[in-house]
């Protein structure tokens, strides 16, 4: 079979209790042969015989993409292997062979490569250009902020930066300065496509311009009178002896930042940026992406509690309609109600 086919009937072959070949088909006999094995011998494919393996050892049914490199070209393919007695039944589908990446694909990756190199903090945008994930010392902007909105307007590294990402292309420590406190920073990045080459965002790394400084923001000292009055507004609860962290911070470090890495992951499964996956998977990927951004905005919502975790937070008291509230309780619970026969 040439590149750039594929072959859309099952191919099928049958291991025995120590991963000899019993039977395959002739697709699979050709792999044998290239990688140096006898059509009657040990299974000589090292990707084919882990999956054979892990299927013996949790005696379980396993599943999975491969990627199988030619001398010629690749070869990717979904495996099921099924314990059968004392032996392993394999079936191959989805197979398809094509060229070995070309000078593009590999420029691209040693372009990825380059822009995680750099010590620093790493960040992930999507095709939106709003963060999705930020590392934990870079306080310079929250998942679902806008990218632009956390470096200020001003010298040629925005100019640069803007050119380079609606051209599309990888940058290398380009020098910017944080909108929030004014620091100057090294900011290097990538572009990330899905299969069909639509743009799913940036990734990348930030850093400091001076060396040895800290990613977290450096707040110039306050005047006595103005540090007395902040320190009384913004005095954290003491509970238990224990100074709690602002609410926001924990808010961020507890669902935002994790939130942020389920939706980055979730779009890279959908993108099938590491391989070729069943489009079922693919669309439970969209879902939690879907389900994760969903959660961000709530998470947002809850942002307007840190007021409560201030030491002068006074409860306001306002009339409110319980006809009202429970209008929107019996919406709400309707159609579990409904589903009960309740």
């Amino acid at each position: 079979m040439s590149a750039d086919t594929a072959t859309l009937s099952v191919v099928t072959a049958r291991l025995d209790g120590c991963d000899h070949i019993r039977a395959a088909d002739e697709l699979i006999l050709r792999l044998q042969a290239a990688a140096g094995g006898a059509a009657d011998g040990r299974i000589a494919i090292p990707q084919i015989a882990a999956v054979a393996r892990l299927a013996r050892r949790l005696d379980i049914l396993i599943a999975r993409p491969l990627l199988i490199g030619g001398q010629d070209y690749d070869i990717r393919l979904w495996v099921r292997a099924k314990p059968a007695g004392d032996g392993i039944d394999l079936e191959f589908s989805e197979w398809q062979e094509s060229p070995h990446a070309d000078g593009d694909a590999i420029a691209a990756q040693r372009a990825a490569q380059i822009s995680l190199a750099p010590d620093g903090v790493e960040w992930r945008v999507d095709g939106q250009m709003r963060y999705l994930y930020l590392g934990a010392d870079a306080e310079i902007a929250a998942p679902g902020d806008e990218f632009f909105s956390a470096f200020a307007d001003d010298g040629d590294g925005p100019g640069r930066l803007a050119v380079e990402i609606t051209a599309r292309r990888a940058f290398f420590g380009l020098t910017v300065r944080l909108a929030r406190n004014g620091r100057r920073v090294r900011l290097s990045g990538h572009p990330l496509f899905d299969a069909d080459g639509s743009f799913l965002g940036y990734r990348g790394k930030i850093s400091c311009a001076q060396e040895g400084a800290a990613m977290t923001p450096a707040t110039p000292a306050p005047a006595p009178e103005a540090a007395a009055v902040a320190a009384r507004e913004d005095a954290p609860l003491a509970r238990g002896g224990m100074l709690l962290p602002d609410f926001g911070r924990r808010l961020d470090l507890a669902l935002r930042q994790p939130l942020g890495r389920i939706v980055a992951n979730a779009e890279t499964i959908k993108g099938q940026m590491e391989g070729p996956l069943r489009a079922d998977y693919t669309a439970y990927a969209a879902d939690i992406a879907a389900a994760g951004r969903h959660l961000m905005e709530l998470v947002d919502d809850l942002a307007d509690l840190q007021a409560i975790d201030r030491a002068g937070f006074h409860v306001a008291r306002e009339d409110i309609d319980l006809a009202d509230l429970a209008r929107r309780a019996a919406g709400l619970l309707g159609m579990k109600a409904a589903d009960k026969h309740i």
